[in-house]
């Protein structure tokens, strides 16, 4: 298990490292109204390919007598529904930009539209390789074809492209991916189109599908507002800081989640050996990603204007709300492979709409009354509401009770707190006339040396688990 989540987690840093680092290119490179554009063109990019994904790779890893039939059936099945999108999306293009007061949208929506068919192909092969437990291929994939797309982007940018750095960006890893994807898993599909495939596939999924475009619309309320009433500068800014925000969550996203969806899906019957593997996973989560998103909320002005300067001073406040409103998200998203794995998928969806209600209810209410930083507000307190629902039912399908979340992770909070007053306090400190890259770095050394003192006088033994778990994943590399 250890094994499996060093050679994922690989995959799923590097890639998140070099994204983080040719974000900031980037960044320096184009405005926030580049990223504004982009930003109006992926609300509908992300609605597509909830369909496109179709809940089949979940499907192929959760039933263990899928044949080559049911994998052909699969790959069919997103290829189809991503033509159907990228036609939608080629023909809507100009209401999308009508509605947002922006013709730049038009080529670059009807560019982005090909994106689907290209997504639709990499699905099946990627949950084959996922189900067999190859995430050492699985992080290849995604290093190379992140790298790849992100060096065209660059490339582009440096030549004054613009927006279309950002498109190709995207186009070219979703191409590399595909092309890699069926490379390494050495399989190819029949022409067929399975009925008996396909409605098993419809019956696990079709919940997935369900959740997963009620949470869209909820999720992506904000940036509707944004885009809609203060338009595409204002949103690149929120979209940035969003992004860089959710990183730690999406890399759990695409790591643990992966890892674990297969690990209890392959035990489903030793719930004991899930419990214990749940618990040690949220406890390994939080003592990382805790500091990290409460430091990153103390110390956003400063790393902001030292890697991307004054240009981007909107998104580093944004960004300061968004880290704290993902705070909790970081170790909810590590729930999902329970309902997955049990088959809970109608159990998932009635929590998701319960909770993305409450996100979209505090969301709108927060801009009409504070506009963005009203709205950011909002997104921190609907977290707050959704703690209780998140791991209550989560938590019955192996015995967990709310209390034992919070007996599980709250030493990690307090030692994160405790770190982020004495950051707050050198930063308010007038530090000579240092740079604004000195005192980032003098900041977030600050954080590590004191979340660690901390972390030794109150938590030793979850130190202890850590250097244990972290030693083992190098030794079996």
């Amino acid at each position: 298990m250890i094994k499996h989540f060093a050679h994922s987690a690989v995959g799923g840093i590097g890639s998140k490292i070099i994204t983080l680092i040719c974000f900031i290119a980037l960044g320096r490179l184009l405005s926030p109204h580049d990223f504004g554009i982009f930003a109006i063109v992926a609300i509908f990019s992300d609605f597509a390919s909830i369909f496109v994904e179709f809940g089949t790779g979940a499907a192929i890893v959760y039933y263990k007598n899928a044949d080559h039939v049911f994998h052909s059936t699969a790959l069919w099945i997103n290829v189809i529904v991503g033509l159907l999108f990228s036609l939608l999306l080629f023909i809507s293009s100009e209401l999308i930009a009508a509605y947002f007061n922006s013709s730049e949208v038009i080529i670059v929506a009807k560019a982005i539209s090909v994106l689907f068919i290209l997504n639709g192909l990499s699905v099946t092969p990627i949950a084959i390789l996922q189900k067999k437990k190859l995430f050492d291929k699985i992080s290849k994939i995604e290093i190379l074809s992140t790298s790849f797309g992100f060096l065209i982007a660059i490339i582009i940018a440096v030549c004054g492209g613009g927006v279309w750095s950002l498109a190709f960006n995207v186009l070219c890893a979703s191409a590399l991916r595909t092309y890699l994807a069926f490379k390494y898993t050495n399989w190819s599909p029949n022409i067929i189109l399975d009925k008996k495939s396909f409605f098993i596939i419809w019956d696990y999924s079709k919940f997935i599908i369900f959740s997963k475009t009620f949470n869209y619309f909820t999720k992506n309320a904000d940036k509707f507002i944004i885009g809609k009433y203060f338009g595409p500068s204002p949103l690149g800014a929120y979209k940035y800081g969003f992004t860089i925000a959710s990183m730690p969550m999406q890399f759990l996203n695409t790591v643990a989640n992966r890892v674990f969806f297969a690990d209890y899906a392959e035990k489903i019957n030793d719930k004991a050996y899930i419990k214990n593997i749940h618990l040690k996973s949220v406890r390994l989560v939080s003592f990382i990603t805790f500091p990290m998103m409460i430091g990153l909320s103390i110390v956003s002005d400063v790393l902001i204007l030292a890697l991307l300067g004054d240009k981007w001073n909107q998104m580093a406040l944004y960004l300061s709300y968004l880290s704290i409103s993902f705070l909790l998200g970081t170790v909810a998203i590590l729930n999902q492979p329970l309902y997955l794995s049990f088959g809970k998928t109608k159990l998932q969806f009635k929590v998701t709409v319960f909770c993305r209600f409450n996100v979209l209810l505090c969301v709108v209410v927060g801009a009409y009354f504070g506009e963005i930083i009203g709205l950011l507000y909002g997104l921190i307190i609907a977290r707050i509401i959704n703690f209780y629902p998140s791991f209550y039912f989560a938590g019955k399908l192996v015995d967990l009770s709310i209390m034992d979340y919070l007996k599980n992770f709250y030493r990690i909070l307090f030692c994160s707190l405790c770190m982020a007053v004495v950051v707050y306090f050198i930063k308010s400190v007038k530090l000579l006339d240092f740079s604004n890259i000195i005192v980032s770095i003098i900041l977030v050394l600050s954080g590590i040396i004191f979340y660690s003192f901390f972390s030794f006088i109150f938590q030793s033994n979850n130190c202890r688990e850590f250097i244990s778990i972290f030693n083992s994943s190098l030794n079996r590399k």
